[in-house]
């Protein structure tokens, strides 16, 4: 017993070393190291003690955030290992709301780039435990205060990260949180529907979310009249696809709702869309190559009809060796 516990202070003290020497190397890693250093902590956070937890987090959790938007693709998946790492021992010892305010800090930032990795790591982190270990309704209340005001953010990056965690918080906050805060998401939704298709179609997704959730009556209350055709069409789909069902069936076995297709549940939504706004491309392009190809056919054949015309020859094929060729 006593060489068990002397081995356990060792490798204690040696760890307590280690991270020391992560948190005195922050400023002067390079970015070719910088994956290795991920990792590093990655699994310092397996063996830390419970009561150093939180100011591990505090130390190195800022640096994890920004990490997760590096273009590095070893560093960003390694840096995203560390903010699950952190999520899933702050979950063991019922620290979660603790760390989504770690999290929410980072709204704070003066850059667009913190704003944007921290909503990304709340957006995850919400999505993964929510459902189990649920956010207290005040705390849950003050983030969709800040969402709300991201919406009006004059950086697109930062408003597409507020519309993806908007996507998770109509999955998993209850009603009375969105209601509250309807009159001001609204707004800021409403305003950039006009913007690219991929945003576009991810702001008809969270109404037809929210009039499924709260209730068609009072999203059209909150909505302005001139934009009721709009929630109109949103309704119109999901009825005919509701029609559909009840007569025929895909080959899954179940008729996707076309405005839940709008944006796959998969946590690349932004490539999803680029996909399918490429395939969609590709078949406008195949379509018009495929019209150009088959009027110029047409000219040709008609071309060859009128030359064969003009020239009071029938439809026999040419003898070379005859008189007539010459």
């Amino acid at each position: 017993d006593h060489t068990t516990a002397a081995a356990f202070a060792d490798d204690r003290a040696v760890l307590m070393d280690i991270c020391e020497a992560l948190a005195s190397s922050t400023q002067s890693c390079q970015a070719a190291a910088r994956p290795l250093r991920h990792k590093c902590l990655e699994l310092s956070i397996k063996r830390i003690d419970n009561d150093e937890l939180a100011s591990f987090a505090q130390v190195f959790l800022g640096e994890a955030m920004l990490a997760t938007k590096e273009p590095n693709a070893k560093a960003r998946d390694a840096a995203i290992a560390v903010i699950s790492g952190l999520a899933s021992r702050m979950v063991e010892i019922s620290a979660l709301p603790q760390y989504m305010a770690m999290l929410a800090a980072g709204l704070a930032g003066k850059s667009s780039h913190m704003i944007i990795a921290s909503v990304g790591c709340m957006t995850q982190t919400l999505s993964d435990y929510q459902e189990t270990h649920g956010i207290e309704p005040e705390f849950a209340s003050m983030l969709m205060g800040n969402i709300a005001l991201l919406l009006h953010h004059t950086t697109p990056g930062v408003v597409k990260a507020a519309l993806g965690f908007l996507k998770a918080a109509t999955q998993c906050f209850d009603s009375e949180t969105l209601a509250n805060h309807l009159q001001e998401l609204i707004p800021g939704l409403l305003k950039w529907i006009r913007e690219s298709n991929e945003t576009r179609l991810k702001i008809r997704y969270l109404l037809h979310r929210l009039m499924r959730k709260l209730g068609q009556d009072l999203v059209f209350a909150n909505v302005p009249a001139t934009h009721h055709k709009l929630l109109l069409n949103i309704c119109k789909m999901h009825d005919n696809t509701k029609k559909l069902k009840k007569k025929k069936k895909s080959e899954s076995g179940e008729l996707k709702d076309p405005i839940e297709s709008l944006w796959s549940d998969s946590d690349s939504d932004s490539d999803s869309d680029e996909v399918e706004m490429a395939d969609v491309a590709n078949k406008g392009s195949a379509k018009t190559s495929s019209t150009v190809h088959g009027r110029g056919a047409r000219e040709s054949r008609s071309s060859w009809l009128h030359e064969a015309q003009s020239t009071g020859s029938s439809a026999d094929p040419l003898d070379l060796l005859g008189s007539s060729a010459a």
